[in-house]
């Protein structure tokens, strides 16, 4: 039996924050339509294309196909060339961990129990739902019975009989529950600080705890095979227990490998290991007592799932990739292939076909092909030294601001082939960044507005800083004028004629704390965190006007221009679609719920490019029909 957990960790994000921030998925695909007043759009929606999944977080395998939890995503992929795997289709819907059985995918995550009919790979279907009371974060399943690992709850018995209609039979209290595996007649329950219990399963509608150990560590993951217990946990490495009287488990060896554990898979007298830092280590468990690593492969990312399939190994790196490997050789672990998505998106920017992406824990540039909006693609990746915030795109080259206090200047000429070209270290936090001619005007927190020199992109320098009282998040451009978004001291009008002398000339408050901008022509929105959308006139720019304000919104955290509309990413609420034919009495025109976060967002060609953080990159289409009356 194969078990894994897939434990998010990267810059102190973990996978209690992921689940605390991820929403539930059921009104994905609602669309509010609004009446609106004579002139304007009277019809608009916003209509689900494509979308990447977020990050890549555990797999199953059965014959011939995988199935990926991507944050929420459910992906199914044909693995019969494991060279050259193939995406079939996907449902979006919350996925943590996975089993399958038959024509059968279970499903667990924040939301509950969901079961998938994959009869039809190419068309999968939800067909039951359970609700649970607290995040489900492992599952096992025997024949008509699911074992769901229940965060705070314990052990969870369900029966799957008809998987139209899960029901909840039994509940065991072991405390916290991370995952479970199954023996022939036991379930153990990993319950990370909680310890581990042994459950008799043998009537699985009349449970009983059999056993508990006590534990100093952190139990993930958890793998039961061949009268053996596995256990997979932080600085404890792999611990080996035999279960031969489940009542009375032995501890019989521990083997520490080259980092902390987190997840693991059982394959007869094999265990493939996950080490938070260190790839897979094979271990070769023929001697329960004194278990030996025998292979290992380094792996990208901080967090997997392992499932292993005969002589393959399938990984997925909790960023956005699947990775299947050969371990036909006893000794050696080898890379047959990676399938790549950008996994969590968290800004996005779109030049053409293609779009520019920070992407995994915001530590990555990624580039992605969407001229197939239905399925947007991977071109490739760069790993960056801080958390990429913004990137604009100009000519060959993206630029990209990094929340560590960098400016990096990318080739992106051959998009398949990204190169780094200039670095500009700063004082301050990289939120964004604007492009005219020759020079990028760097959105740098605490550090002000920067005015820097990119004529040579391979060594950019700065020209001059332009200081304002709030932390700088976002700069926009428009003539001679940079409309800087300043946090707590709202927005600031800058004359920057004179690249070397920017100067302000005017200063507009906001209730919130202005987070971006963007403008066309005249007219300035500003996404002012709480203090939802705010429109402004600049048509005098020494004498700014407050017009309108939209404030039956969530957090305003990004805003683009597509015309006379406005497409606002609001955090947990998804989209809102504004008109602005008359910008003094706007008009919502839609709303579309994201499954997580809608982070970032931009416009263009009709279409719509949400980053929604755990959720990936979605790709809407923008209906719209204007009717004069």
């Amino acid at each position: 039996q194969s078990k894994h957990l897939a434990v998010l960790r990267r810059k102190n994000w973990t996978m209690r924050t992921v689940r605390r921030l991820s929403l539930a998925f059921a009104v994905l695909f609602s669309v509010l339509l609004i009446d609106v007043s004579p002139g304007s759009y009277a019809e608009s929606q916003l209509t689900l294309l494509g979308h990447t999944g977020g990050p890549t977080l555990s797999v199953v395998t059965q014959d011939a196909y995988a199935y990926v939890a991507m944050g929420h995503k459910l992906a199914i992929i044909d693995v019969s060339d494991p060279r050259r795997p193939v995406r079939l289709s996907a449902l979006v819907m919350p996925a943590y961990d996975l089993a399958v059985q038959g024509d059968w995918v279970y499903v667990v995550s924040q939301t509950g129990l969901h079961i998938v009919d994959v009869a039809e790979r190419g068309a999968p279907q939800i067909a039951g739902n359970l609700a649970l009371s607290s995040a489900a974060l492992g599952i096992a399943v025997d024949g008509e019975w699911a074992y769901i690992a229940n965060e705070r709850d314990g052990l969870r018995i369900v029966n799957v009989n008809d998987p139209h209609q899960p029901r909840l039979m039994r509940s065991i209290d072991t405390g916290m529950a991370w995952d479970v595996a199954l023996g022939d007649s036991y379930a153990v329950v990993a319950g990370s600080y909680s310890g581990v219990t042994v459950v008799d399963v043998s009537d699985p509608a009349n449970p009983r705890v059999l056993a508990h150990l006590d534990s100093a560590h952190r139990d993930l993951a958890v793998g039961v095979s061949g009268g053996y217990a596995y256990l997979a946990g932080d600085s404890a490495g792999l611990r080996i227990f035999d279960m031969a009287n489940p009542a009375n488990p032995q501890q019989v060896a521990t083997l520490q490998g080259p980092g902390s554990t987190c997840g693991l898979a059982v394959d007869g007298d094999r265990v493939y290991v996950r080490g938070e830092s260190a790839g897979v280590w094979a271990v070769d468990v023929s001697q329960p007592a004194r278990p030996q690593i025998v292979a290992a492969q380094q792996m990208p990312g901080l967090s997997m799932g392992l499932d292993i399939d005969g002589e393959r190994l399938y990984v997925t790196d909790g960023e956005g990739s699947l990775h299947i490997l050969d371990a036909s050789e006893p000794a050696q672990l080898t890379v047959l292939s990676s399938l790549p998505s950008p996994g969590a998106v968290w800004a996005v920017t779109v030049r053409g076909q293609t779009a520019f992406l920070s992407a995994h824990w915001g530590g990555d540039f990624v580039i992605a092909d969407v001229a197939d909006p239905a399925h947007p693609a991977v071109f490739a990746a760069m790993d960056m030294p801080g958390h990429v915030w913004q990137i604009a795109v100009a000519g060959a080259h993206a630029y990209l601001a990094d929340w560590d206090g960098y400016l990096h200047i990318v080739d992106v000429a051959r998009p398949a082939v990204p190169a780094l070209v200039g670095r500009l270290s700063f004082a301050g936090e990289g939120y964004g960044v604007a492009l005219a001619g020759d020079v990028a005007y760097v959105a740098a927190g605490s550090g002000g507005l920067l005015v820097v020199d990119v004529a040579d992109p391979a060594h950019p320098h700065t020209l001059a800083v332009y200081e304002t009282a709030g932390d700088v998040h976002d700069v926009a451009l428009t003539g001679d004028l940079a409309l800087v978004a300043a946090g707590q001291d709202g927005l600031h009008v800058v004359d920057v004629g004179d690249p070397l002398a920017p100067r302000r000339i005017a200063r507009i408050d906001t209730p919130g704390s202005s987070w971006r901008v963007a403008v066309d022509g005249d007219t300035v929105l500003v996404a002012d965190w709480e203090g939802g959308v705010r429109v402004i006139d600049i048509a005098r720019p020494e004498d700014p006007i407050e017009v309108a304000a939209v404030t039956e919104v969530g957090i305003s955290r990004d805003v683009s221009l597509i015309g006379d509309l406005a497409v606002v990413a609001q955090d947990a609420h998804g989209l809102l679609l504004l008109d602005l034919s008359q910008p003094s009495t706007p008009e919502i025109m839609a709303h579309f719920d994201t499954p997580d976060a809608a982070y970032g967002v931009d416009g263009t060609n009709g279409r719509v490019y949400v980053a929604d953080r755990l959720g990936g990159l979605f790709v809407l289409t923008l209906d719209i029909h204007k009717v004069l009356r």
